[in-house]
């Protein structure tokens, strides 16, 4: 019975593989939340303009009077700009206004860390200009009173199925005298963090658990490799399970106690997603490869894995879990 109810444990690690490295690992989406608006009036050729975009899916590329956004596989770009003269004390001098809200979300189905950037520049005469950028980067570039006339920021984070954010916000317009001037513009830039490691993390069981290692880094186009020690022998069983997050899962958020499960004070410390069986290397310990795909798409992805080993005795399914080790994928 004891036996039975092992398998079945492991059996249902296995019903939790409902995903599979895909080759598109980020994607990015940007979507106008305020309308992106360009007005304003020409004195020399007494005319006006008025131009907007509205809110929705923003386009690869948006170009209005003095105001153009583009939207590429890597970056979200803003170039904002006018010039406003007097033309006469008989006529009524030019001027000019745009603004709107722009805001860009990364997602993944695995947990990858990526590098954001934020950079740019204004140049403000006689009119005002306020770039805000918020979210996974935050800061001004412009402003009403002592304006910041460059930004240049970065940050490393973890995108995942949750999203991550920057959101623009632009304002400017002009004149506030007889004449004036503003030009603004701005990227936003992520790529992978390609730095290979592996992390130890979190307790499996309090009592009797194995440890897992990792002899070797994770590098696209070798090998993910384990060792457990510590294991009941004189024949070591036990299986690797691999997920996509160590924060949530199928059985909800982790670490998830499996105690009820007949694994006293043991965790379930990843979303076990797949799992494979650890050879016997000798009586007391197991080890565990598998190939890595060449691909650079997975740079920055982070897996998560965890080993289950039999262990006779020590809890009532006789079945104890390793720490969790965290693998993240680089070249």
């Amino acid at each position: 019975m004891t036996n039975f109810r092992s398998v079945t444990f492991f059996a249902s690690i296995l019903f939790g593989l409902t995903t599979t490295l895909a080759s598109q690992v980020v994607t990015s989406t940007a979507v106008i939340t305020s309308t992106l608006t360009s007005s304003g009036y020409i004195c020399f050729s007494q005319s006006t303009y008025s131009e907007s975009t509205p809110a929705g899916a923003l386009p690869s590329s948006v170009n209005m009077t003095g105001f153009t956004w583009g939207h590429s596989a890597n970056s979200l770009t803003m170039n904002a700009s006018g010039l406003a003269t007097a033309c006469g004390f008989s006529q009524p001098t030019s001027m000019f206004q745009r603004a709107g809200t722009v805001q860009l979300t990364l997602t993944s189905p695995y947990l990858v860390s990526y590098t954001i950037s934020v950079s740019g520049t204004v140049s403000i005469s006689g009119a005002s200009s306020t770039t805000v950028v918020s979210g996974a980067l935050s800061g001004t570039l412009g402003g009403f009173f002592n304006p910041t006339t460059s930004i240049n920021q970065s940050a490393v984070v973890v995108v995942g199925p949750g999203g991550t954010t920057v959101t623009i916000n632009h304002s400017s317009s002009g004149p506030s005298s007889l004449s004036g001037s503003a030009s603004a513009s701005l990227i936003v830039n992520w790529a992978p963090e390609d730095a290979a490691s592996a992390t130890s993390f979190g307790i499996g069981c309090l009592t009797g658990a194995p440890t897992l290692t990792s002899p070797s880094l994770p590098l696209l186009g070798s090998n993910l490799t384990a060792d457990v020690s510590g294991v009941a022998g004189p024949v070591p069983v036990g299986l690797i399970a691999v997920g996509f997050s160590n924060v949530t899962s199928t059985a909800g958020p982790l670490p998830v106690s499996l105690t009820s499960a007949g694994m006293t004070d043991c965790n379930l410390l990843q979303s076990a997603n797949i799992t494979f069986v650890a050879t016997p290397t000798s009586a007391t310990t197991l080890s565990w490869s598998t190939g890595l795909p060449a691909t650079g798409a997975f740079v920055g992805v982070t897996l998560f894995g965890q080993a289950f080993c039999l262990a006779p005795g020590v809890n009532p399914l006789q079945v104890v879990a390793s720490n969790g080790m965290a693998w993240q994928l680089g070249t």
